[in-house]
């Protein structure tokens, strides 16, 4: 199964708006193959500004982002 969708972050205060462009890829685990269940960020913007080069750059690594997306889709 392969979908795209975008998972958005707003602070309470409503001063800025993370969007993460991403598509996920799903199969189920089967006799002969494992689960496959990946995440892929294509496109990443603040306030509707792209920031996916810096994203990339400098935040990437961070894992939670990923974490909370996987959250969001089991939502």
């Amino acid at each position: 199964m392969r979908t795209s969708g975008v998972y958005t972050i707003e602070d309470d205060m409503e001063t800025y708006t993370l969007d993460f462009h991403y598509e996920w890829e799903y199969e189920r685990e089967t006799r002969h193959e494992p689960e496959y269940n990946e995440i892929h960020i294509h496109k990443v913007e603040l306030n509707q500004v792209d920031i996916t080069q810096f994203y990339w750059d400098y935040i990437s690594d961070n894992t939670r982002i990923i974490e909370q997306i996987h959250e969001h889709l089991k939502e």
